[in-house]
């Protein structure tokens, strides 16, 4: 878990300020890390058009003095997302898709992560052993998959990675609806040779997707049933999900406040 302190500086300009520009100065020190050694130096464009959203973020690690595990070169030190949202509506449907790609320098993601933390009894086993020191967040369970979190699981890699995050709604009456949420991530890693002449490469596709049958009471509340395949990971110190290799039936209710 680190420490953040954050400083930013937004200008929105253009014809009914459409276009966002912005520059900011992150500081996320790990609790055992020099401060300073951990500056992160970030520009910000968005534009938004009538239906879609286009956006790109670039950021520099500046890693001063972070010892011999910090390469340097925009290879390592740098990274970048570019995305695409867009809104959608015909009749009864209704949606929005994301489309994201991230890439992450192996000098970004170094000393970001900590294996003695994670939702479990360290004591117990892995197994029927769901409540430990840290409760999982339950509203973090909605939240995509391609954080800049899972990136740092990859220590000493430059990452990148392509997702496809979305949801499609068809309403069947005014009160329900059949619901798709869909969260599509591939995720390619390759080891920083300074520190392993082979170079070994890693690749991983995780499809998470959720059918709901929905009934909506009263706005911003709805209750359903749902088929899913994701599930809370209790195994990190960061909530993030689980993929199922067989969907379950489960029973969900959302209200907003």
């Amino acid at each position: 878990i680190d420490d953040v302190i954050a400083a930013s500086l937004l200008r929105t300009f253009g014809k009914l300020n459409k276009s966002t520009l912005g520059l900011a100065v992150y500081l996320l020190a790990p609790p055992l890390g020099q401060p300073l050694d951990h500056l992160y130096y970030s520009t910000y464009f968005r534009h938004n058009y009538p239906k879609t959203s286009i956006y790109v973020q670039a950021g520099w690690q500046n890693g001063s003095a972070m010892g011999n595990f910090y390469s340097r070169g925009l290879k390592h030190q740098a990274a970048i997302v570019v995305g695409s949202n867009t809104q959608y509506a015909h009749k009864n449907w209704t949606g929005a898709t994301t489309v994201e790609f991230r890439y992450s320098g192996s000098s970004i993601n170094i000393q970001h992560t900590n294996g003695r933390l994670r939702y479990r009894e360290p004591s117990a086993g892995l197994y029927a052993n769901t409540i430990g020191e840290y409760l999982y967040p339950l509203r973090k369970y909605d939240n995509t998959f391609g954080q800049w979190a899972v990136f740092t699981e990859y220590a000493l890699c430059d990452v990148w990675g392509v997702s496809l995050v979305g949801n499609m709604d068809y309403a069947v009456s005014k009160t329900t609806k059949v619901a798709l949420e869909y969260d599509l991530n591939y995720l390619a890693a390759a080891e920083n040779i300074d520190y392993s002449s082979a170079g070994s490469k890693s690749q991983v596709l995780y499809a998470f997707y959720t059918l709901g049958y929905y009934y909506t009471p009263l706005i911003n509340c709805k209750i359903g049933i749902v088929l899913t395949n994701k599930g809370m990971n209790l195994n990190l110190g960061y909530p993030t999900l689980h993929q199922f290799t067989k969907p379950y039936l489960g029973f969900k209710i959302r209200c907003a406040i």
